[in-house]
């Protein structure tokens, strides 16, 4: 039997000790992130358009028939989670920042194989800081990409360097292991670029890493490129079937997710400040909806548009753009946490462990590109660590050529922890050796200066009333209208993008019965932003709940006049030609909606109520159970189901859905009703 210390020596508690510190610091953060609205509710740019195509895949639409904004791999990802889980929100949340916490080992046990004796310390200091590193606590716990992106990195990282450090053997079993550990980082680099394509800057970079660094080997021609090939090919594997499906979905050639070019425009025009400065809102819709216009009109995609007003800015104002890609360059490294999507300051700054530990930010960045510059200056440690300043250097260019914010540098962390790891071993190797000590601080002190005196355009008080309504938003879906209320008109004062405010504030008026209201609440809404199809629609609402059917005819012809693809709009015609008996024209669009949104539990549920009044009962149980499947909680639901399966004879699956049912909600009056008409036994009271 082999002796308990040899098996946990202390270096091996030492990393199981840091392992289970990140732990706990995880579920700290987790339970004073539960006091959010936000916790359980899916909000915020983004989050919600990840959180839609997750149920979609859910529904039954695994393969996508409409090409999207955003790779892939994590709505896949999520979706998984959400069966496992039954949607519950903080259960995924923890599962994505298990996964953030463990995808560090993989690389832990890497840095072991290959860090010199010299730098031993690398691997537990690179561990330490990496799962203890409060700001990527938030992002891997949010519903974004990048929670899947960075443990998808670390992985190909630690494979590339299990592969090279594989001894080769002729014709032995280890040759072949060694190719083994290269495909395994294509098909993860080929997932992390299926979950975001500036990936693809790294996966070409490595690959031509891996044939200059290999050309040198004494072995046969076919062999020197192998380890490059068996990366590539892989790679591709999981790149290439995503591009041909959106390619032949769009009938153009679409490199993994739609609008790519949009970023790149956001980063490159005359109004670019090098951040993401254009928020949602009416001057988000305008840009989209100017360069679909202009798409249209010359029979090319949005893509292309945006590539053409990118060539001629760079054209017509070439010292601009050359200040610009030197901006984005250093605000890469910046201490701030730049804004990206639903991670305004104040949200993210929510919980006490993300507010006292802002400034850690800055530190880290400091640490890490002076690790990186430090690492460079010397031949031996450049090729130690190279395929860390690949990942570094491919998603810092990627960032430089588009928009740079702190989400987007995320992909960056894994190679700065080891950078971190690294200058601070050297460091603390030469603490008695003032003149070894001179070179590492003074990169520190370099690094200092770009990270922290550059100061990028942030509007605190922007960001505040976006938090604003995000919250308000969280607390309406919440059922909470006063805290509602409160956020939303807060966000009001301030924010540029007002309707969205004002239309959930008509409906919050709506819900109270005070219909004047909420008519002078979309009103306001229109008038600030005429080109938003959502304050029509209210209106038209309101005015059908007061039988005024003419007015809502000719609001309702204006919010599709603004908006013919908008799943809500599209929705709530149906419901109200429905509602007016118009059967046939309510299915159209309850269909059209479906198209736009194939995650839609209502017009699911619409067109299954449609089939049950066509008697066509394997019909409404094919549009219940997909509505069901995406809103597994949701009572109602399931009691249309039971009702279609019993009246399709199928009495025992109607009888497990309403006890179901009564198991979730002891007291649900419907359900009770429902179990004595199946078994015609009475149904507690």
């Amino acid at each position: 039997m082999i002796p308990i210390n040899r098996i946990f020596t202390k270096k091996a508690y030492l990393a199981l000790s840091i392992l289970l510190a990140g732990l706990i610091l995880r579920i700290i953060y987790l339970w004073q992130f539960s006091d959010s609205p936000l916790f359980d509710i899916p909000v915020g740019p983004d989050v919600q358009e990840y959180d839609d195509w997750a149920r979609e895949i859910i529904s039954g639409k695994i393969i996508w028939e409409s090409v999207h904004i955003h790779g892939p791999a994590y709505p896949m990802l999520l979706a998984v989670l959400y069966k496992l889980f039954t949607f519950s929100l903080p259960a995924v949340r923890f599962m994505q920042l298990l996964a953030g916490l463990l995808c560090f080992v993989p690389l832990f046990y890497a840095l072991k194989t290959f860090c010199s004796k010299t730098d031993s310390l690398v691997p537990y200091l690179f561990l330490g800081i990496a799962v203890l590193y409060p700001p990527l606590i938030y992002y891997q716990s949010e519903l974004i990409s990048e929670a899947l992106l960075v443990p998808l990195l670390c992985l190909t990282l630690a494979l590339l360097y299990f592969g090279e450090s594989t001894p080769e053997a002729q014709g032995g079993p280890e040759s072949h292991v060694k190719y083994l550990w290269f495909a395994g980082a294509g098909l993860t680099a080929g997932l992390a670029a299926a979950t975001h394509p500036m990936a693809l800057i790294f996966i070409a970079a490595e690959t031509v890493l891996l044939l200059v660094i290999n050309w040198k080997a004494k072995s046969a021609f076919g062999k020197k490129l192998l380890p490059a090939i068996c990366f590539m090919v892989f790679a591709m594997v999981i790149i290439a079937p995503v591009c041909v499906h959106n390619s032949l979905l769009s009938g153009r050639f679409v490199l993994i997710q739609n609008n790519s070019g949009l970023n790149l425009f956001i980063g490159n025009n005359p109004e670019a400040t090098g951040t993401c400065y254009v928020r949602p809102g009416p001057q988000w819709n305008a840009l989209h909806n100017g360069a679909a216009a202009e798409a249209d009109k010359l029979k090319i995609s949005n893509d292309q548009v945006y590539s053409g007003r990118v060539a001629d800015f760079i054209r017509g104002n070439p010292a601009q753009w050359l200040n610009l890609l030197l901006k984005k360059a250093v605000y890469v490294w910046n201490c701030r946490e730049l804004i990206s999507g639903a991670d305004a300051a104040p949200l993210r700054c929510f919980t006490a462990l993300q507010r006292y530990s802002a400034w850690i930010s800055g530190l880290i960045m400091v640490l890490g590109l002076a690790g990186l510059g430090l690492a460079a200056s010397q031949r031996r440690t450049l090729y130690c660590y190279r395929h860390c300043v690949v990942l570094a250097a491919a998603f810092w260019l990627g960032q430089t050529l588009t928009v740079t914010s702190g989400r987007y540098r995320l992909a960056m962390l894994p190679a700065l922890f080891v950078f971190a790891a690294f200058l601070l071993s050297r460091i603390i190797a030469e603490r008695r050796n003032l003149r070894g000590s001179l070179k590492p601080l003074t990169c520190c002190g370099v690094a200092a200066l770009v990270v922290y005196l550059p100061s990028p355009p942030v509007n605190a008080v922007s960001e505040q009333a976006e938090s604003d309504s995000i919250l308000g938003e969280a607390y309406f879906k919440q059922g909470n209208y006063p805290a509602a209320e409160k956020h939303l008109a807060a966000a009001l004062k301030m924010l540029d993008d007002r309707a969205r405010c004002l239309n959930m504030l008509g409906v919050i008026a709506e819900k109270k019965q005070d219909f004047s209201l909420a008519s002078r609440y979309f009103s306001d809404a229109v008038k600030a932003d005429p080109e938003s199809p959502e304050g029509y629609m209210n209106l038209a609402i309101n005015a059908s709940s007061i039988k005024n059917f003419q007015q809502a005819d000719k609001l309702f012809a204006q919010a599709l006049a603004k908006g013919s693809g908008k799943p809500d709009v599209l929705y709530n015609y149906g419901y109200y030609l429905q509602s007016r008996g118009n059967i046939i024209q309510a299915e159209k669009y309850y269909q059209l909606c479906l198209k736009e949104a194939p995650c839609d539990r209502r017009a699911l549920n619409g067109m299954g109520i449609i089939a049950m009044s066509r008697k066509s009962w394997k019909d409404a149980i094919v549009y219940f159970s997909r509505a069901v499947s995406i809103a597994p909680g949701n009572a109602g639901l399931m009691l249309n189901l039971a009702a279609a399966n019993a009246s399709d004879g199928r009495t025992e699956k109607a009888l497990e859905i309403v006890q179901e049912i009564l198991a979730r909600e002891p007291g649900n009056r419907n359900a009770m009703i429902m179990k004595q008409m199946l078994t015609g036994v009475p149904g507690q009271p």
